[in-house]
């Protein structure tokens, strides 16, 4: 099984390092609205984009990528009915994972459409860097943000806090498909939660309130208030967010090292709930029992 993955993770970083120059070649007019002199709002259609996967490109017959979410959206819809009246969580945890990255990619596509509008206005002129949702994806796996100290510094200091300040309990237990569960969610949280939080929220709040620190603050606090089922949860999801938002900002509005980082913090942070204490755990349900 490591064999396996350590060949797709190979693979697929190797694919997205091939295709970078060209997807940044090709982003902006992915992202160009059918009409280019409509001024495009920049709420309600990612909003809906959000509720509803591929809404928006729909409307402006971007029919791949609307197809694409769809398709997401679907597949999740169909895990969190399949998994009505079985007693069994994971498909519909998975579902609502599945449906959320669909969702927040819909709606930064749909942001990011409202941008290149909004900048023939003189609007959203900070917001310098057009990232593809392909990078998006793959952003996970490439290893090269690992070169700056923004991305090993907090990743460093979670694996401290995580794995050596927590306090060992019993019934403590880490099993291989407790990690593959884990990263999957992670994965899966990190690309849907950082396209809609810092993707989408933040840019929108430095548009309105104007000033840096007020746009992470509220966006950092919109993020941990969605993570809030526990104390703990909220103050971390509070500082994590705080940083990848001034880390997005510093990145001129880029956040593929965000969900490079929210990737592996996440993933940390779950794994090592398993491995103190699994009765406490957050993902407190069973492993999904994956066979190659």
């Amino acid at each position: 099984m490591f064999k396996r993955i350590l060949i797709f993770l190979m693979c697929a970083n190797t694919l997205w390092a091939a295709n970078e120059t060209k997807l940044k070649q090709q982003t902006r007019i992915f992202y160009l609205p059918k009409n280019p002199n409509y001024v495009r709002k920049f709420l309600l259609p990612p909003l809906f984009s959000l509720l509803f996967p591929g809404s928006d490109q729909f409307w402006e017959k971007q029919w791949v990528p609307a197809t694409t979410y769809l398709a997401g959206a679907l597949a999740g819809t169909g895990l969190i009915v399949a998994s009505r009246g079985t007693g069994d969580n994971r498909y519909r945890n998975f579902g609502f994972d599945v449906y959320l990255t669909a969702g927040g990619l819909s709606a930064y596509h749909a942001f990011r459409t409202a941008v290149v509008s909004r900048k023939t206005q003189g609007e959203f002129t900070y917001v310098t860097e057009d990232e593809h949702p392909s990078t998006l994806l793959f952003a996970p796996f490439d290893y090269h943000h690992l070169q700056e100290y923004t991305t090993w510094a907090p990743l460093a200091a979670g694996l401290l806090i995580f794995s050596f300040l927590g306090e060992h309990k019993q019934g403590g237990s880490a099993t291989l498909n407790d990690l593959f569960y884990s990263g999957t969610v992670s994965y899966m949280n990190a690309v849907g939660e950082e396209a809609i939080f810092r993707g989408w929220v933040l840019p929108m709040m430095k548009h309105y309130v104007g000033q840096d620190s007020w746009a992470i603050g509220i966006t950092a606090g919109l993020s941990s208030i969605y993570h809030g089922a526990r104390l703990k949860h909220w103050v971390s999801s509070l500082a994590l967010g705080a940083y990848l938002g001034w880390l997005a900002q510093r990145n001129n509005y880029a956040i593929a090292q965000g969900i490079f980082i929210h990737t592996w913090w996440d993933l940390i942070a779950f794994f090592s709930d398993y491995a103190y204490n699994r009765d406490q755990a957050f993902l407190s349900l069973p492993p999904v029992v994956i066979n190659f």
